[in-house]
């Protein structure tokens, strides 16, 4: 029996949190600086990352589904005796560890897209993001959260595919870049870059949480039509920067778009920051909060689903 359209629907917004979670600061400087660098010589490492993050994400997912137990319980499960201590704790520490190490990244970012629209009242603005994304985690409403995700998902989306529509190249020219592997030489360590800003650890932690409760025929849609999507706008972002000469920061990206392009590149540039790091901001405590329920047996107050 197929599932209704709605409940299509409400996967795709429920899982839309894993793309918000990937395409943070992090992933914008990364393939911004592939594009103005190498053009569209590595779009295709983006779609191998793509394909990738989908099936991680969906063994995760099919774990939690199959058993009832998140990824981070069936790590406790495993590894909850004393022999396993410390593998609990390595693998669980470490990915809260990183979960922290995004978070500033994550708000600096979404506070250099307001600064390139609203001008530099970079402390107000960071306070700002910082209490707001916290107030929104406070209140636990998951269905809230996913709303959020989805909406600022939709934002990167159309701020970053205005900047990838003046870039200077055919449609057979981004077909052909996004499925022949090349890597340019001095281009290794971004196109690991490329591949490491998708597939992020704690979005394994993070897939397996709000699967709960999913069929399996509805997480893989919503999963792979959520993914895709973050992977296209990957994609824009690096057709983007095709249209810088380099890339030093965000600011002065956004001066060789304006010159480029006019207002138009400055304020999608600063719409589509925005956006990034603040989903972000979000969803990288929220990640931190289902390890450490999950793996470390702490008491949970909420969830997303």
């Amino acid at each position: 029996m197929k599932a209704p359209t709605r409940d299509k629907l409400s996967s795709v917004i429920l899982w839309s949190i894993i793309s918000a979670a990937f395409i943070g600061p992090g992933t914008v400087t990364t393939a911004a600086s592939a594009g103005s660098q190498f053009q569209l010589q590595l779009l295709w490492a983006v779609t191998f990352a793509t394909m990738a993050c989908i099936a991680l994400q969906e063994v995760s997912a099919r774990i939690t589904i199959s058993s009832g137990l998140s990824f981070g319980q069936a790590l406790d499960k495993k590894f909850g005796n004393q022999k396993g201590f410390w593998v609990k704790w390595l693998v669980g520490g470490s990915v809260v560890l990183g979960c922290a190490a995004y978070e500033a990244g994550n708000i600096l970012g979404g506070t250099s897209g307001l600064v390139l629209l609203l001008g530099d009242y970079s402390k107000i603005f960071t306070i700002l993001l910082t209490l707001t994304a916290a107030l929104i985690l406070w209140s636990g409403r998951g269905k809230w959260i996913s709303t959020i995700m989805t909406i600022l998902v939709a934002m990167m989306g159309i701020a970053f595919f205005a900047l990838a529509f003046y870039g200077n190249f055919s449609f057979g020219e981004v077909v052909s870049s996004s499925i022949v592997p090349v890597i340019p030489p001095g281009a290794e360590l971004l196109t690991l870059g490329l591949v490491g800003t998708t597939i992020v650890p704690y979005n394994i932690f993070l897939g397996s949480g709000i699967s709960k409760g999913q069929t399996i025929p509805l997480m893989r849609v919503g999963l792979s039509i959520s993914v895709i999507i973050g992977g296209l706008i990957t994609a824009w972002i690096l057709m983007a920067g095709t249209l810088a000469t380099e890339f030093n920061s965000f600011a002065d990206l956004s001066n060789q778009f304006q010159t480029k392009i006019g207002m138009i590149g400055v304020i999608a540039l600063g719409v589509g920051l925005f956006a990034a790091g603040f989903s972000s901001a979000i969803t990288s405590p929220y990640a931190a909060s289902i390890i450490a329920t999950s793996v470390f047996n702490a008491q949970k107050k909420s969830s997303i689903v």
